[in-house]
């Protein structure tokens, strides 16, 4: 799904495995930014030998549309060439509030019992919505929530995040063998395996 949307960065938002995300300025207004943010967008960008992960990325999302506590909105891909090095582009929906990480660390690690009895329900409506789809995201923490503001900034929303490596285990022999290979942030894995 390549679009026509002629867009501009403004700055890095955060880098990883995968590549890096820049907030973005877009000449696309209108109903499909429903944030108070129009016109901002985020574009997250790999190299583009690099950017098998970003790709399949884009095909679950496309999948993932009818999930709205997961789902960002993706509005589309294209190609870019910088420098003479080509690059995969994700044109994603704008989370003015950072990650739930970003949210933790600034309340001092003390959030709101409401607030985390809030986030949790939407999340893990989120994870049932990937499931009932048939995947597993993999790579599930605080850095892969997405915070949205509402137009007043009084309300928060939080949505999944991050599905390069989200999988699909449906054949038996496929599910063998993710379980001897790991997949994720390792602090995490290390995690859930002391709690197993």
């Amino acid at each position: 799904m390549a679009h026509d949307m002629k867009w501009s960065k403004i700055q890095v938002l955060g880098k990883g495995s995968y590549g890096t995300v820049y907030l973005a300025i877009t000449n696309r207004v209108g109903s499909a930014f429903s944030s108070p943010f129009s016109g901002l967008i985020a574009i997250k960008s790999a190299v583009f030998q690099k950017s098998l992960s970003l790709q399949n990325e884009a095909k679950f999302l496309q999948d993932l549309v009818d999930c709205p506590e997961i789902n960002v909105h993706y509005f589309g891909n294209d190609l870019s060439v910088e420098s003479g090095v080509g690059f995969y582009n994700l044109q994603l929906e704008y989370a003015s509030g950072g990650t739930l990480e970003d949210l933790i660390k600034k309340t001092g690690g003390k959030l709101v019992e409401y607030d985390v009895q809030r986030y949790t329900r939407m999340i893990v409506k989120g994870l049932r919505c990937i499931h009932e789809k048939g995947y597993v995201h993999c790579d599930l923490k605080p850095a892969n929530i997405l915070v949205f503001r509402s137009k007043d900034g009084r309300g928060i929303a939080v949505k999944m995040a991050d599905f390069g490596i989200l999988k699909i285990p449906r054949e038996e022999n496929d599910f063998v063998k993710r379980k001897l290979c790991f997949q994720g942030t390792p602090i995490y894995i290390c995690l859930q395996n002391l709690l197993h």
